[in-house]
């Protein structure tokens, strides 16, 4: 059988057949309508599905900066409504400068081409399931923010289509929403990987009074941190500071009504803490520098956490102030670290035991530890501080301005 030659043949015929020739005509016009049909789903589905992605992508941006902003810094010095309304602000100027189809967009609240619709903050208490609906019965406590992005014909914003044009179909609407979770109060200990990221925690301690009453007010407000260039000059920035070696004429004092003068600090201690089998002024400087290593926590049982029913920890102290940590402190001036509070401490020098019951975030501003005992001092002031071994889950207030970093959940 020689198919060429019956091809040939058929073709032959068909041209002789004029009949034969008007099928072909009517089924390749037929065909053509559909094949043109098939153009238009494809390059539209196509433009379609590049259009989500930029939406989504428009949603993740928006919400990693609201979710950003609600660590700042601003978070030190404004109350909860006015930080989310600064945080709702950025996460729509984030998504008005976001490619979406070439729409055009306005960063205006309620103006022609807005494709943030909504901004929502609230509490996810399981981040890991993706089932549970944000809470907002708790508006002063978020710890999640969501954004949606719409993209529709009533914001101007409706993604234009081409092929479809020929049925009717002008534009298409299009929406994304993305959800980041941030955390501050609820961090109970710290569990650092062997080989993981460095840990902000520093083996200080302070009294969780003065503490609280410099949050309160007490204190003074001398100098200042530039977040834009991370440097630590005189001047007030409007957080006020607190030394965390308390002396007598400078120091910031509390009841002492534990033992010794300085904010109920032991005689012979004055806020240093042993984390870890290592002892020292080498073991001190590196968890100054870089926070306790996996092997300082392994006598903890791998992480240093506040017990779950007492709420608290008890940890050794470690004599005197050490001017051998003089270095190690310059090199952590304006780093965002972690110290522990203490509510009761009993003993005398390295016999001293701290019952630890809250972190909290501070930022070294400055330092003198040479020169007589009662002169010297490290001062820090409150601090957001992100850290990623960080352990949380805590009920109520175990710690302050300290979390794991913001994360993109949903």
């Amino acid at each position: 059988m020689n198919i060429a030659s019956d091809v040939k043949t058929g073709i032959r015929r068909a041209i002789r057949n004029p009949r034969r020739r008007g099928n072909i005509i009517v089924l390749s016009a037929v065909l053509m309508v559909f094949i043109v049909g098939i153009m238009a789903f494809t390059i539209d589905v196509g433009y379609l599905c590049m259009a989500r992605s930029q939406a989504q992508n428009c949603a993740d941006a928006a919400a990693l900066a609201a979710g950003l902003e609600m660590v700042s810094n601003a978070r030190l010095k404004e109350n909860t409504s006015t930080l989310i309304a600064r945080a709702t602000q950025k996460a729509r100027d984030y998504g008005a400068v976001q490619d979406i189809n070439h729409s055009v967009i306005s960063s205006d609240l309620d103006g022609p081409g807005e494709v943030i619709e909504s901004v929502s903050f609230g509490r996810l208490e399981n981040p890991s399931n993706i089932n549970e609906p944000m809470s907002f019965s708790d508006p002063n406590h978020p710890n999640a923010v969501r954004v949606q992005v719409t993209c529709d014909p009533e914001r101007n914003t409706a993604v234009p289509l081409f092929f479809a044009r020929i049925f009717g179909m002008d534009t298409s609407q299009i929406s994304a929403s993305a959800t980041v979770t941030f955390s501050s109060g609820s961090t109970v200990g710290f569990e650092v990987p062997e080989n993981g990221p460095p840990c902000t925690l520093m083996p200080f301690v302070i009294n969780e009074d003065d503490w609280d009453n410099m949050l309160a007010g007490s204190g003074e407000d001398n100098w200042s941190y530039n977040p834009d260039t991370g440097a630590v000059t005189a001047g007030p920035d409007g957080i006020r500071e607190i030394k965390m070696f308390p002396d007598k004429d400078n120091g910031n004092h509390g009841n002492g009504n534990n033992h010794g003068q300085n904010s109920g600090i032991t005689p012979g201690n004055f806020g240093l803490v042993d984390i870890g089998p290592s002892h020292g002024v080498p073991a001190i400087r590196e968890q100054i520098t870089n926070g306790p290593s996996h092997e300082d926590l392994e006598p903890y049982g791998g992480s240093l956490e506040l017990d779950p029913v007492t709420g608290t920890l008890e940890i050794g102290g470690e004599p005197g102030i050490k001017a051998g940590i003089k270095d190690a402190v310059a090199n952590v001036i304006g780093l965002p670290k972690t110290i522990m509070l203490y509510n009761d401490a009993v003993g005398q020098g390295a016999n001293t035991t701290f019952t630890v019951c809250r972190f909290v975030g501070v930022r070294v501003m400055d330092y003198r530890l040479t020169g007589s005992a009662s002169s010297k001092y490290i001062l820090v002031q409150p601090a957001m501080v992100q850290d990623p071994t960080a352990v949380t889950g805590g009920e109520g207030n175990t710690s302050d301005f300290v979390g794991q970093p913001i994360q993109l959940v949903r």
